[in-house]
């Protein structure tokens, strides 16, 4: 047997064992899709993992502007909003640190939502 076959093989029976390092636990960051809505955001709970990224599209029926503003974030982070628009719109922000963020649009009263991020 080569050297390349035995070391091959030697991994091979490591893996099948179970002494490969398995995965940590925690989860690979995701792309969330928010739908901006006349009046709603949807959906407006839902937890992601840190270093996920968070994508509002407005809806092509909207009759109204509507915007996306962070208005709690844990600490540390930076407030955002996006512009305001009405229809075929999208924005976006990835989320680095655990914690609970709480957005509304600032046009409707009430049109708010919530994303956990978790480590």
């Amino acid at each position: 047997m080569t050297k390349t076959k035995a070391a091959a093989a030697a991994t091979l029976a490591l893996i099948c064992a179970g002494a490969v390092a398995a995965p940590t636990g925690a989860a690979d960051p995701v792309r969330k899709r928010v739908k901006v809505a006349d009046n709603f955001f949807s959906p407006k709970r839902f937890s992601v993992p840190v270093g996920s990224v968070i994508v509002w599209k407005w809806s092509r029926l909207n009759g109204e502007t509507h915007d996306v503003f962070l208005s709690r974030k844990p600490k540390g982070v930076k407030r955002f909003q996006s512009a305001p628009a009405a229809t075929d719109f999208t924005f976006k922000r990835k989320l680095r640190k655990a914690g609970t963020y709480r957005m509304i649009c600032t046009f409707h009263e009430g049109m708010a939502m919530r994303v956990t991020v978790t480590r």
